[in-house]
């Protein structure tokens, strides 16, 4: 009689579960765009994807593509007994990818669903910094100071109104041409007009006040916990949005192009706008490890943008 070894026995049920599920793999997806990704995508992934392969090599080749195989490519487990399940249809978790881009949005709503329940109303505001241009992101230095200036702004606030101090380090979201923040209002709200009248007078003298200090644009506004849950998810898709636009305005422009036998031109300017897609591509990459979800321990909770893909 075999004698009983734990850790043996153990062993084995481990290995038979893992028998279980052969493989994890991507497939073709069936006709037509994955959800969240435009009719054009398809076109755009082929431009895309003989630039990259002009471009780039080895490890940072297969990096880039990803953003491009992600709209055409689904993931699916298949069993020992040959059947398959659908596992993720987007997958690749790139900033500027429309499907992930759904995904993850939807997820942080439902986060922040859950989270702000008892947020009350809140104060929206919208920081606008100058960046290089299309789906790029303002640079570390300049949210550093517009992070600073509103420090110097809740304090003057307070000083000139009366009311408590707004919040120093509120939730933001760091974004293309910005940056968003979701400020806690330093009461309690329970409705009616006065608090109506306060929420706009708070609005209007912070908006004075980020003139004071240098900052232009600003625009501020007192919204329920919904639409600022529903503005701070605008806010993290910003990127996969300009991103998609820029894209769209480049394949109208490039069709606009007249089109001949023999001439060179359409293709020379269709691999001059892919190789501009793989610049942006690539310099959001090196930003891949940079935190855009900002705000101090006290802050409202942050949304969770963890996917199971």
């Amino acid at each position: 009689m075999k004698s009983y070894d734990r850790t043996h026995t153990k062993r084995e049920a481990d290995l038979e579960a893992l028998r279980e599920l052969i493989e994890t793999h991507r497939v073709a997806r069936r006709p037509g765009p994955a959800a969240g990704v435009p009719p054009w995508w398809g076109q755009f992934a082929i431009a895309y994807e003989e630039a990259v392969v002009r471009e780039a090599k080895g490890a940072e080749r297969e990096a880039l593509l990803r953003l491009a195989r992600c709209g055409r490519l689904g993931i699916v487990r298949r069993f020992v007994c040959g059947a398959e399940r659908p596992a993720a249809e987007a997958w690749c978790g790139h900033p500027f990818c429309p499907a992930c881009a759904q995904a993850d949005a939807a997820h942080a709503a439902q986060s922040l669903r859950r989270r702000w329940g008892d947020s009350g109303r809140v104060l929206h505001v919208h920081i606008p910094i100058r960046s290089p241009g299309g789906p790029a992101l303002p640079s570390r230095s300049a949210v550093a100071a517009v992070r600073d200036a509103w420090v110097a702004i809740s304090r003057r606030v307070a000083a000139a109104s009366g009311l408590p101090r707004l919040e120093g380090l509120p939730r933001m979201v760091v974004h293309p041409g910005g940056v968003t923040q979701i400020v806690r209002l330093p009461w309690r709200s329970r409705g009616g007009r006065l608090e109506d009248v306060a929420e706009r007078s708070l609005a209007r003298a912070v908006e004075r006040t980020a003139r004071h200090v240098g900052l232009r644009g600003v625009a501020a506004t007192a919204v329920s916990a919904t639409e600022g849950e529903r503005r701070l998810v605008a806010a993290m898709t910003r990127e996969a949005e300009l991103f998609r636009e820029a894209v769209a305005a480049d394949l109208e422009r490039l069709a606009a192009l007249p089109r001949s036998a023999g001439d060179a031109t359409h293709d020379a300017a269709l691999r001059a706008t892919a190789r501009r897609w793989v610049g942006w591509v690539r310099a959001r990459k090196r930003e891949a490890r940079r935190k855009l979800i900002l705000g101090s321990k006290d802050a409202l909770p942050a949304p969770s943008t963890k996917v199971r893909r």
